[in-house]
């Protein structure tokens, strides 16, 4: 499966986040929706995104993380978050019931500083 980073879908999910319609979708959907796996901004639950990832990715260095590559935070072993990677160490998420964010590596890790234990960045599989 190849990465197909969808902006467009993006900016729509970006400015929907903005305007406070935040019960629409979660990070998860909004990763799936970025990366054009989901035709529509929706809430995707922890079983879904946890499948689709070890269905369809791979972990790779965190040197080598490049756009459409998804940043994976856990807590004792559970996801609890993802933002999806628009180039080279620039990321994009939507933030819990909060808005959404477009920030590097550290911006998304000390957002989440206190919830998470641990972090993968995985690839789409080709």
């Amino acid at each position: 499966m190849q990465a197909i980073l969808n902006k467009t879908n993006i900016d729509l999910a970006h400015s929907k986040a903005g305007a406070r319609h935040t019960r629409e979708f979660n990070c998860w959907g909004g990763t799936l929706f970025a990366l054009d796996n989901k035709k529509e901004l929706e809430w995707v639950n922890q079983t879904e995104m946890t499948n689709f990832l070890a269905d369809n990715t791979s972990i790779i260095d965190e040197e080598c993380q490049d756009k459409g590559d998804i940043l994976c935070l856990y807590k004792y072993e559970a996801l609890m978050h993802t933002a999806i990677c628009i180039s080279k160490d620039y990321y994009w998420h939507k933030m819990g019931v909060a808005n959404s964010a477009y920030t590097n590596l550290e911006g998304v890790l000390s957002e989440y500083s206190d919830d998470y234990d641990a972090y993968t960045i995985r690839r789409l599989n080709k």
